[in-house]
């Protein structure tokens, strides 16, 4: 028994001394990696000793800054010239962003970067805050440039994406929301921006921004500055004054972006019931007014000429909510401003329908009789071209029922929408209707 208990003791003692060697050997193992030899900035070797402890031994190295290794990224400003990484040689404005990219892991007075990703993150930033203007070439050799705007994925991994700085770039598309108040620094100056002020913008100008930073608007040619305005006025994003011509949510014809004209943020829509007789009385004349004449009404209320569309906006949610009606001898709708003096409207005036007699059959819906004048009586419906044809079988019966009375009918012909008549259809269909009779004729086109 003793001899037993002797060789337990040993192995306990045995396993002491292997725990206390295991713990030395890592220690001594840690001890030996103490020493970090590097790059210095100067492109020379240094070695320096970090204290090892229990955490990671690349933590403690990459908290030294005598390692020069970075995760976290930097900024953009960083990148520009005059920053801290000397990126730009005197003169230059333009390099390969891969070429950027790859600077961090071939120049040796630029921080050791782990996240490769994060300086290209950094630039496509740059180009978003307007510090940098990114071009690429298209197949026919014509430049695509990004300024203030998100390049595509597809675009970002182009070998011959090239950044530039905003003095050294043309560029050669601007986005139309860039056109907009409140974006760009020192753009609107008021509630209008002329064009001559916007083109000038473009021009290379440095502008002043908080805290005394500055920043180079790239230059724009008159073409890219009138296609952004295009776009802009066509998309509702701005409005378009030019002399007594006014413009919004539509194409832009030529010659109407002079200098003297201007942009304003879009209007403000018209409630249906301001075109009313008692909200605007001065656009009518008795019951009875036109569609140009609610729209004069409303941009002498406005103090400028307001755009078509918010007029015919109006005017339309007038008549879906049946607060006004064209009359019978009006034009088609909906119009384009030249049509507009032909859009004759009014109130409806709900009458009750006569009581039926023992020679007045009682209406059907929706054909409903109505005193237009005293001692007559109106049918109305909106017919097909089949009840049309119903109509001219039963004319013979109808005219010698209506013997010696006033029998008349008046025929409505409508024609739309507009948006997909052309002149060689309402042409020929005018031709038609002459041979009907002479006094059929589409208007309003």
């Amino acid at each position: 028994m003793k001899g037993q208990d002797i060789d337990s003791n040993r192995r306990l003692m045995l396993d002491v001394e292997k725990k206390k060697a295991a713990a030395l050997i890592s220690d001594m193992v840690r001890q030996a990696y103490c020493l970090v030899v590097t790059v210095s900035e100067r492109n020379e070797a240094q070695a320096f000793k970090v204290v090892v402890g229990d955490e990671p031994l690349f933590n403690i190295i990459k908290r030294d800054s005598r390692s020069r290794i970075q995760e976290t990224p930097v900024t953009a400003g960083a990148l520009l010239p005059g920053g801290p990484y000397d990126l730009w040689r005197e003169g230059e404005t333009a390099h390969r962003m891969k070429d950027l990219v790859e600077a961090f892991a071939q120049r040796t007075q630029l921080p050791k970067m782990l996240n490769r990703k994060a300086i290209s993150d950094t630039l496509i930033e740059g180009c978003r805050a307007g510090l940098f203007v990114f071009r690429v070439a298209r197949p026919d050799h014509s430049p695509r440039t990004f300024w203030r705007d998100l390049p595509d994925e597809i675009t970002l991994k182009e070998p011959a994406l090239e950044v530039l700085l905003p003095e050294g770039a043309d560029l050669a598309s601007l986005p139309a929301a860039l056109l907009a108040p409140g974006i760009l620094p020192d753009l609107w100056q008021g509630d209008e921006l002329a064009l001559r002020d916007l083109r000038g913008y473009f021009t290379g100008r440095v502008i002043t921004l908080q805290y005394g930073e500055t920043m180079t608007i790239p230059t724009a040619s008159r073409s890219v500055i009138d296609a952004a305005i295009q776009t802009a006025v066509r998309e509702k994003r701005l409005w378009l004054l030019s002399s007594q011509a006014s413009f919004f949510a539509e194409e832009l014809p030529l010659g109407v972006l002079a200098e003297d004209a201007s942009l304003l943020p879009p209007p403000q829509p018209v409630s249906p019931r301001e075109v009313l007789p008692a909200s605007l009385p001065e656009a009518w004349s008795g019951e009875i007014t036109t569609a140009l004449a609610l729209a004069n009404a409303l941009s002498t209320r406005a103090g400028k000429p307001l755009p078509w569309f918010t007029v015919r906006e109006a005017i339309d949610g007038a008549f879906r909510a049946r607060l006004l009606e064209r009359t019978v001898d009006s034009a088609i709708w909906p119009c384009d401003y030249a049509g507009a003096r032909a859009v004759k409207v009014c109130v409806p005036r709900e009458q009750p329908a006569p009581q039926p007699g023992p020679h007045i059959p009682a209406p059907n819906p929706p054909n409903i009789l109505r005193e237009s004048a005293p001692e007559t009586l109106v049918a109305a419906a909106i017919l097909q071209p089949g009840e049309i044809q119903n109509l001219n079988d039963q004319l013979g019966d109808l005219v010698r029922a209506a013997v010696g009375l006033n029998l008349q009918f008046q025929l409505r012909v409508e024609l739309g929408p507009a948006a997909k008549l052309s002149h060689e259809t309402v042409d020929k269909v005018n031709e038609l209707l002459f041979e009907v009779s002479e006094k059929l004729v589409l208007r309003g086109f």
